[in-house]
């Protein structure tokens, strides 16, 4: 019995909403012009967290991580590009993690419309993960057991990006 209770038991540590900005560095070719008026930007989100046994160690974890870059070009923003990947895994139980881009629009008027979601659960717990209408909906089975999950939908336009 005590190895059943300590198996659907976890303890889970949540992700801050890590934003990340970074510029770029381009380097300059000697036959190539340099144009002060292009800025690299970009925009990053990281979502998720990491579950732990009773006793401290890792037992499972999950990241979803999104990002778009784009450049200001003559004071005007553009989005250009956009990354998005979802993992995760636990050492007893089941985990599962999705991101789906929407749509995308590069240009200046363009923009980035991204659906997540995750869970991480004990044995004993079920989860599904349905996608509907652009939107993920995280659905938890009722049962005895430890249980973690998230979801959303973000829309980013070139104004988001830094």
């Amino acid at each position: 019995m005590k190895d059943i209770l300590a198996a659907n038991i976890m303890i889970f540590k949540m992700k801050d909403e890590v934003e990340s900005i970074s510029h770029l560095v381009r380097l300059k070719s000697a036959n190539m012009e340099e144009d002060p008026s292009s800025e690299p930007i970009s925009y990053s989100r990281t979502y998720g967290g990491t579950a732990y046994w009773l006793w401290g160690s890792e037992r499972g974890g999950v990241t979803i991580s999104v990002s778009a870059e784009g450049e200001t070009k003559n004071g005007t923003k553009f989005i250009n590009s956009h990354t998005e990947t979802a993992t995760d895994y636990i050492s007893i139980g089941t985990s599962d993690s999705r991101v789906t881009t929407n749509s995308f629009t590069a240009g200046s008027s363009g923009h980035y419309d991204i659906a997540w979601a995750w869970y991480l659960a004990t044995p004993l717990v079920s989860a599904t993960i349905e996608f509907s209408g652009g939107n993920y909906t995280v659905k938890m089975g009722t049962a005895l057991g430890s249980e973690a999950h998230g979801s959303g939908r973000s829309y980013i336009t070139p104004n988001d990006l830094n």
